[in-house]
């Protein structure tokens, strides 16, 4: 995995699977207690966004936490048409990661003609 890889929201779902049970595991295999879990985030576009107005935001958050609560077949139905980019990685001093920052990709102006 590496920052520019384009992902479609079927990929996006599997990697949330994914670290979720990466962070399961770990997490039950620490007794030390110092496992950080790892943190996806998933940032989409906000279609009210208005340019120059405070408070407003190009993209918006989706919460890891509350997305692996629900039903995410959802995820991938709503999210179908988008392509997604992973714009982060983010490692600790072990080279561990930490934080995957995914962004909904720009589509190109030259396609959209």
């Amino acid at each position: 995995m590496k920052c520019g890889k384009t992902l479609i929201a079927s990929e996006v779902l599997s990697l949330i699977y994914r670290i979720e049970n990466t962070n399961k595991k770990y997490k039950e295999e620490d007794i030390e207690n110092n496992y950080v879990e790892i943190d996806l985030q998933i940032e989409v576009k906000n279609e009210k966004y208005v340019a120059g107005r405070d408070g407003s935001k190009k993209y918006l958050s989706l919460n890891f936490k509350k997305l692996i609560q629900k039903d995410l077949t959802e995820f991938t139905y709503l999210f179908k048409d988008i392509i997604f980019e992973i714009i982060d990685i983010k490692k600790d001093n072990t080279g561990r990661i930490k934080t995957i920052v995914i962004r909904e990709k720009e589509k190109d102006k030259e396609n959209i003609n």
